[in-house]
């Protein structure tokens, strides 16, 4: 995000040094419309920095609505259970990518690959 603000504030730049050049030119509309592009530019900024903050506030608030991802436990068939005993939580997607993902029991008749499969990494457990 930070690189995004950056680049804007390069541009920002880029389009001021343009109006100091124009302001040489006599071309009146040309100064009109790098006038409008400074101003737009400056906008843009502003709102970016604005969505960074959103941002920023919003990932703190899921953080602390989802808990603690490291209370997990190993339960039954080697599967994870937050320390509320909820799961099974796939051990792959939570040890990879510290997503909690909700095992399935798959049919009987296909249990011989494993019992429970993870429907985000296929991932099968016994």
């Amino acid at each position: 995000m930070a690189d995004l603000i950056a680049t804007v504030t390069s541009a920002v730049a880029l389009v001021r040094q343009l109006a100091e050049l124009n302001a040489k030119s006599k071309d009146a509309k040309l100064h009109d419309l790098i006038g409008d592009l400074t101003l737009e530019m400056s906008k843009l900024k502003s709102q970016m920095a604005q969505l960074i903050d959103e941002n920023t506030d919003l990932k703190a608030k899921l953080k602390k609505a989802t808990g603690n991802p490291g209370a997990m436990t190993v339960g039954e068939h080697g599967l994870y259970y937050d320390m509320a005993g909820d799961g099974p939580f796939c051990t792959c997607c939570y040890d990879v990518q510290k997503q909690r993902v909700r095992v399935v029991e798959v049919a009987q008749m296909l249990q011989h690959a494993g019992r429970f499969k993870c429907p985000s990494c296929n991932t099968r457990f016994k």
